[in-house]
């Protein structure tokens, strides 16, 4: 009696299944926020200012901006001062008048980019997990852009992407984009 190749073929289907898996998670622009400003010069130099740390989020919860381009939720900040230097941007977080955290970014493709779009930043995603006990290591990628409203407010965009390696083989990608939206303090 011959054997049917039937379990063979599912297993190779279920493993093709697996390989082509994952999310995304793309948010509309929400309605009623100010329409970010074109983007004028080639420096982008347009988003300094003082910006409030807790601001609008798309989805009704707030992160804070320094989460956003420190990459960190423990810094106790006020507010976050953007400003610019002979092509460096200057990233400061503030608490009471006084600074509890700083970032200084050179101009250099692997750093920041202006767009049309805004200032595209990559920013540290935080850790990136690994379970290799349970077979699970994580993988992830962050990168925000920032423009001017046509209030003045901060719009940030945010987009993560996350590859996970179950059993440390089998891929699953994970896309998630969010908008931000954090008001201007002064210029």
């Amino acid at each position: 009696m011959r054997s049917s190749p039937t379990p063979f073929i599912l297993v190779i289907l279920q493993l093709l299944f697996a390989l082509i898996a994952g999310c995304a998670v793309h948010r509309e622009y929400p309605i009623g926020w100010p329409q970010p400003k074109d983007v004028v010069d080639t420096a982008c130099t347009g988003v300094a200012g003082l910006y409030r740390n807790i601001g609008a989020n798309s989805p009704n919860w707030h992160i804070p901006l320094t989460s956003l381009l420190f990459g960190k939720f423990s810094i106790n900040a006020d507010s976050v001062l953007l400003t610019w230097k002979s092509r460096t941007l200057d990233i400061i977080a503030v608490k009471g008048g006084k600074p509890v955290e700083n970032a200084h970014l050179a101009f250099t493709a692997d750093k920041y980019i202006c767009s049309p779009k805004g200032l595209k930043l990559k920013v540290p995603a935080g850790p990136s997990s690994d379970d290799s006990s349970i077979g699970v290591r994580v993988y992830a990628s962050k990168a925000v852009i920032l423009s001017r409203g046509e209030d003045g407010s901060l719009i940030v965009e945010s987009s993560t992407s996350d590859l996970a390696l179950i059993l440390l083989v089998i891929p699953v990608f994970i896309t998630e984009q969010q908008w931000h939206r954090f008001d201007l303090v002064s210029q």
